[in-house]
């Protein structure tokens, strides 16, 4: 006798396609085809809205105060899920420069504010009306944190947002480029955030062998490491074979290492991190700045 056939799949492998599916459209798509997935398939597309216009963040904005003073009232329902209870970050990288610095420091106070699960994600490059209470509260339970073009900030303030909080730090991701970075800055993170895998001074790193040597002590997981120098200044001097050296030997899971600008550093570093870093994919030692990284 032959089993009968299930009309939809189990809520189990449902969530595992869920997960892995890529695009916003087609986790949709899978919605609208298999009534038991729209759940599932609306709590992904929510956890980390991306908005592309300055209309889509006020419209985003609009829809989690109302799904947040819905709950608040009782009065969710269908037509006005709890969108704000899924959301766990922020991506606005989509958003062009001028619409970035158009974003209203309300509105981002909704946004930021409004959800009731901790952040995980964040990406608030450009968002200059962005303060910085309302990234610092995220700061214990974020993973990935992306900051670039955040000019707004001197180094002081970074300190703040990034090492005020008392708890132990589970932030993996850190990109800073574009931004007010000094040795100082880098110490502070180092201190903090000991988990930390990838970090991206790209444009920002006038940075010496102090902040390196920090890295070395702290950060042992460090897998990426970007360095170039801020716009305007060609070439620096401050970071040598010394503190690079002692890097590749406590850094031994390195995989990218970019250091350009730096008059300092010879075929030695170089040597270090083939000898001391058996995943090493990418280095870049060179005097020169480019514009890309690869």
């Amino acid at each position: 006798m032959s089993m009968p056939r299930k009309k939809t799949l189990p809520p189990d492998i449902l969530r595992v396609l869920v997960e892995y599916i890529p695009s916003n459209s087609d986790l949709i798509s899978l919605g609208l085809a298999c009534g038991r997935a729209t759940i599932h398939s609306l709590q992904a597309v929510w956890k980390c809205p991306r908005p592309n216009s300055l209309g889509a963040v006020e419209k985003l904005t609009h829809i989690v105060q109302l799904s947040s003073e819905s709950k608040t009232c009782n009065k969710g329902s269908q037509h006005l899920p709890y969108y704000y209870a899924w959301i766990t970050g922020y991506d606005f990288s989509a958003l062009d420069q001028e619409s970035a610095a158009q974003v209203k420091t309300a509105d981002l106070s909704i946004l930021f504010t409004a959800p009731s699960l901790p952040f995980d994600t964040l990406n608030t490059s450009q968002l200059l009306a962005l303060p910085p209470a309302l990234v610092e509260r995220h700061i214990s339970s974020l993973k990935e944190l992306n900051m670039s073009s955040c000019t707004q900030y001197c180094s002081a303030a970074l300190i703040q947002i990034l090492t005020r909080s008392s708890i132990s730090s589970i932030l993996t991701k850190l990109d800073l480029s574009n931004c007010s970075v000094n040795d100082a800055v880098i110490i502070q993170i180092s201190r903090t955030h000991t988990r930390l895998r990838r970090l991206n001074l790209q444009h920002s790193g006038n940075i010496s062998d102090s902040a390196i040597l920090a890295l070395a002590d702290h950060c042992l997981d460090l897998e990426e490491l970007i360095i170039s120098l801020p716009h305007g200044i060609v070439q620096s001097n401050k970071i040598t074979d010394k503190s690079l050296t002692i890097l590749a030997q406590s850094c031994s899971r390195m995989k990218v290492v970019v250091c350009r600008g730096q008059t300092r550093i010879s075929e030695l570093t170089t040597l270090a991190f083939q000898k001391s870093c058996p995943l090493l994919q990418t280095y870049d030692f060179s005097t020169e700045q480019k514009s890309n990284i690869y």
